[in-house]
């Protein structure tokens, strides 16, 4: 939660851009996000937890019709901001709070420092990958996606590494102690038939998944056209079915 903020600064602006060139096809107009913004925000001031429904009525009750993919598109770009961040669900539906009324001792990164800090995060936890996953995975655009990747390099908590097929990757300084007997045993046959939930890091976390996905197998667990992700079977390290 202290990083939520910062980290969304990061890499929310060409979401944000993005989100609105895309208002006069649903019909909103600056004015009318500033009205929902400005109503949601007085409707979370004093630490108030809305529902995702809660928040759709609050923007009807300032003259914003949430209805055709308004209300979604403005708790996203509001979301984008950095001020209103969801919270407990309640039951099954998303809730929405204030930053600053849940969050009391937010991490302030900004600039070099948090394209370093959250390269650093990414390939030290998911590395082996390439810039362009990291690219991919945060929305940066490629050249910061370098410079960040680059920085973190630079402070020694990501190394450089080749692939076998000449692929240049990044990966945590701490994974060269990894041995070869604790990857064996990491996707060892005992391990069999693992299941991931849709939308599960272990794919969606790179831009290329050809080293733990085929393309048959990608045709039935995703990402689809659409975007969505599948729930599949994880084998030896290898995605191997749609479960």
């Amino acid at each position: 939660a202290r990083d939520v903020r910062w980290t969304t600064l990061l890499c929310s602006p060409r979401v944000q851009r993005a989100s609105a060139k895309r208002r006069g096809l649903l019909g909103l107009t600056d004015a009318d996000v500033d009205l929902g913004r400005t109503a949601l925000l007085a409707a979370l001031a004093d630490g108030t937890s809305l529902t995702r429904t809660q928040c759709y009525g609050v923007f009807r009750d300032a003259g914003v019709d949430p209805d055709g993919g308004r209300g979604p598109h403005m708790l996203r770009h509001f979301g984008g901001e950095g001020d209103i961040i969801q919270g407990v669900p309640a039951g099954r539906e998303e809730t929405f709070v204030l930053h600053d009324a849940v969050v009391s001792d937010p991490v302030y990164l900004t600039g070099e420092d948090a394209l370093g800090a959250l390269a650093t995060r990414y390939f030290r936890s998911r590395g082996p990958a390439t810039v362009k996953d990291f690219a991919w995975w945060t929305g940066l655009t490629v050249t910061d996606a370098k410079k960040g990747t680059a920085l973190a390099v630079a402070a020694g908590a990501v190394i450089e590494a080749s692939a076998a097929d000449g692929r240049t990757m990044y990966l945590g300084a701490w994974q060269v102690d990894v041995t070869d007997a604790e990857l064996a045993d990491a996707v060892s046959p005992e391990h069999a038939d693992i299941p991931l939930p849709a939308f599960d890091e272990y794919l969606m976390a790179y831009t290329d998944r050809s080293d733990i996905i085929t393309p048959d197998v990608t045709a039935e667990v995703g990402p689809t056209k659409n975007g969505l992700v599948h729930p599949s079977v994880l084998r030896a390290g290898v995605v191997t079915a749609r479960r």
